[in-house]
């Protein structure tokens, strides 16, 4: 192996500029958020039940410099059946 001294690194390196005088502006973010949500629950017998639930999603990015912009709006919609009370 090559023997590499300080001053060689530093030779190799040197000629770069990094500058992080605007490096606290990436806490800086502003966003909102929204999230709106409904659901029903019908109950078949006493141990079965029945569920629809939908959740609406949006975000907006208000300062997309960090990861681009990162605004949109999506759904969920969950059916199914639950299971419980079998006790009773």
């Amino acid at each position: 192996m090559p023997t590499v001294t300080n001053q060689e690194i530093l030779n190799a390196i040197g000629h770069s500029y990094y500058d992080y005088s605007m490096i606290n502006g990436y806490s800086n973010l502003s966003y909102g958020f929204q999230n709106f949500a409904v659901g029903v629950d019908y109950n078949i017998s006493k141990s079965t039940t029945f569920f629809i639930n939908a959740n609406y999603y949006d975000l907006n990015d208000y300062q997309s410099y960090v990861y681009g912009n990162e605004s949109g709006s999506f759904y969920v919609i969950r059916t199914g059946f639950r299971l419980g009370n079998f006790l009773y």
